[in-house]
């Protein structure tokens, strides 16, 4: 009966891999709908292209730093537009963009070809930006597992790895959302991300919410006990699963401003951009002023020089927190309902 389940559960992900994977075209956002010019690049992976925004900072910044990103499942590049504009006001580069199946990138998805695009996109991003610039990697939700699968084949090796509302393995998310334990019993772990950190050897920043339920946070706390030293662990409040490009503002992404070392925000003017009206699904940050980080105790973080068996733990409340008491806690900023259905790793 195992045999039988576990060569369903194989015919299961190659449907997955093939068709789940997926998307329509990209969407008609580019960061040049907020102001913030842009390049439109073709990435080469194997005998595939993929479609990509890549954003540098502002000629008046010094020293920028450079983030590529592995968005999550079921998305394309122009719904990190917001998250893209938010980067360039900080002086960060960026590059951002869709795997093989996805967006307007070749055809078709797969697991195979998602392992071969992630260090294909580093591999042109070190190539692309100039060889001084701290370049890190950051993914979310299922391109957090792409990455870290994928990290210890980045040569030269990030300045930093970034995760963001993680699962701890593709087993345990199946298991929180009530996948019976024969299924799982046959599931083959594809994905473990606590196994995956275990072998990256570069400054670690988890990234996790107390509202995510898609994820949840004791999944990414799992991901930072099993990181080596350096690393740090950043505990959101109130921000959902997709808050880092649905509720895009300054607090959500000040601990990775701040791990990556933002020298402030530019002075150059966002370029005016004629009838264009608010971004679609996200909220661009608009403030003037950079905020001060990890303010008003909407983050909390554990000491980046922890050990892993002394680290606070983020779910305490006694735990050491370089923010104002709970008390004060202040709500992720307002946005536009999300209307789309829950977007799933």
């Amino acid at each position: 009966m195992v045999a039988l389940v576990a060569a369903s559960c194989a015919e299961v992900a190659n449907v997955v891999s093939e068709n789940a994977l997926s998307t329509g075209p990209n969407g008609p956002e580019t960061p040049a709908l907020a102001g913030v010019p842009f390049e439109r690049v073709s990435i080469p992976s194997h005998s595939r292209r993929l479609d990509g925004y890549l954003v540098r900072a502002p000629a008046d910044c010094k020293d920028p730093p450079a983030i590529l990103i592995y968005h999550g499942y079921n998305e394309t590049i122009s719904r990190w537009v917001a998250v893209q504009a938010l980067l360039w006001r900080h002086c960060v580069s960026s590059l951002v963009f869709d795997p093989s199946g996805e967006g307007d990138s070749t055809r078709p998805a797969s697991l195979v070809n998602l392992g071969q695009d992630a260090p294909a996109a580093w591999a042109f991003a070190r190539a692309t930006f100039p060889a001084r610039t701290r370049l890190y990697v950051l993914g979310h939700s299922m391109g957090d597992a792409v990455m870290l699968a994928a990290e210890p084949q980045l040569n030269p090796q990030p300045a930093g790895v970034i995760v963001a509302d993680a699962f701890s393995s593709i087993k345990d998310y199946w298991t929180t959302h009530g996948t019976s334990r024969l299924v799982l019993a046959a599931m083959p772990d594809w994905w473990d991300n606590v196994h995956a950190i275990a072998k990256v050897h570069v400054p670690v920043l988890v990234v996790a919410s107390d509202a995510d339920v898609v994820t949840p946070m004791d999944q990414g706390q799992r991901i930072y006990q099993a990181a080596n030293p350096p690393k740090q662990m950043a505990v959101l409040h109130g921000y959902k699963h997709n808050g880092i490009r649905l509720q895009t503002s300054d607090t959500w992404w000040a601990p990775v401003l701040q791990f990556v070392g933002s020298p402030g925000v530019s002075a150059t003017p966002l370029a005016p951009v004629a009838g264009a009206g608010p971004l679609s699904g996200d909220k661009l940050a608009d403030e003037t002023q950079r905020e001060d980080m990890l303010r008003a105790g909407a983050v909390d973080m554990t000491p980046s020089s922890a050990p892993a068996s002394l680290a606070p733990d983020p779910l305490d409340a006694a735990a050491a927190s370089i923010a104002p008491p709970p008390s004060v806690d202040a709500p992720p900023p307002a946005s536009p309902p999300d209307l789309r259905p829950p977007t799933h790793p």
